[in-house]
């Protein structure tokens, strides 16, 4: 349920973000339609540089399982899957905050640039890790709890996209994103708390594994 309304915020931030892209590049700084859309590459390279954490992430499971095989075990724990998540969600408050308080005529247009690379960073960190360890956690039922959590989160999203506008047109681009980024900030622990308390929270539970 923690995790649903964690990918719940997530998806009603990224929509109502990318809304605001027209506010803050057009109107802001002058951009035409067509690089406005350019400026959507940012979240992209976010996105590829997630990528760079699989290597790292992918040695620490090596020695994790060796060491778990070592002592009976079989496979790594479900909580491994929040390493990405861990590392990646403090990035979404932060490049809200960034781009929101930054993006003005008197500073450069690279500042909320690259603050969208960090925002695409976060996001894809977020999403593969939560799926990730509700599919282990779940195993035989994953499929069931994946399409709950999706269902959910499209439904409250989609409501997003009637109130973003208003938002930033009454708001303005600075409150809106630090409205987004507290909302966000309050959901980075999730991870964290899973991490440490996962196992007990699953033994609780008549579907998740142990």
């Amino acid at each position: 349920m923690l995790l649903a309304l964690y990918l719940t915020v997530i998806y009603i931030i990224l929509f109502t973000f990318l809304n605001g892209y027209t506010f803050i590049f057009a109107e802001t700084y002058g951009f035409s339609e067509g690089i406005t859309g350019l400026s959507f590459i940012g979240i992209g390279i976010g996105l590829c540089l997630a990528s760079f954490l699989v290597p790292f992430i992918y040695r620490f499971a090596k020695q994790d399982l060796a060491k778990i095989k070592a002592q009976g075990g079989t496979r790594l724990p479900p909580e491994f899957r929040l390493w990405f998540a861990m590392l990646g969600a403090p990035a979404i408050p932060i490049s809200l905050f960034w781009m929101g308080w930054t993006a003005r005529p008197s500073i450069s247009y690279w500042s909320p640039l690259v603050a969208s690379v960090l925002f695409g960073y976060g996001i894809l960190c977020v999403f593969i890790s939560s799926y990730q360890y509700i599919i282990d956690s779940y195993e035989t039922y994953s499929a069931s709890a994946l399409a709950s959590v999706t269902l959910i989160r499209y439904v409250a999203a989609g409501g997003s996209v009637e109130y973003a506008i208003p938002f930033y047109t009454n708001l303005g681009v600075p409150w809106t994103c630090t409205i987004l980024g507290a909302i966000s900030a309050l959901c980075v622990p999730l991870p964290y708390l899973f991490f440490v308390f996962g196992p007990k929270i699953r033994k609780r539970s008549k579907y998740a594994v142990v």
